[in-house]
């Protein structure tokens, strides 16, 4: 099993928690991205504050992993080019599917892939000077 320093992963993990914050907020993409997703956080309905918790939780346990795969990716010697390389193929394919498949906007995937890119690349210059 792998060593790993667990504090640079949770620095990760809060890099891209707080970006996450930023980014689907009012100021950046969140109004859009409600609207494309049909969510409303009007009338104070004790199941959205629910939803929302859990959507957190989810947001930080993927921040967590992806902070930990690249940690990963890094101390193995992939760079940020390689790390691009990874995205492309798991990722990406993740967030497009929607929009190739099932109909939704293009929009939301600018909204949802782009947010997964820019953390993933923040990540990855964290940690990259962490390890070296």
């Amino acid at each position: 099993m792998m060593f790993f320093a667990i504090v640079p992963v949770l620095v990760g993990t809060l890099i891209a928690t707080v970006l996450g914050m930023f980014w689907f907020s009012q100021m950046m993409f969140g109004g859009a991205w409600m609207r494309l997703t049909g969510v409303s956080m009007e009338g104070g309905d004790p199941s959205k504050k629910k939803a929302m918790i859990k959507g957190y939780a989810t947001n930080i346990a993927i921040s967590f992993v992806t902070s930990l795969v690249i940690y990963i990716l890094l101390s193995v010697g992939f760079d940020l080019v390689g790390i691009f390389a990874v995205w492309i193929g798991f990722a990406l394919p993740g967030y497009a599917t929607p929009s190739i498949w099932e109909g939704k906007s293009w929009k939301l995937f600018f909204i949802t892939a782009g947010y997964s890119l820019v953390s993933a690349t923040f990540i990855a210059q964290v940690l990259g000077m962490w390890l070296y």
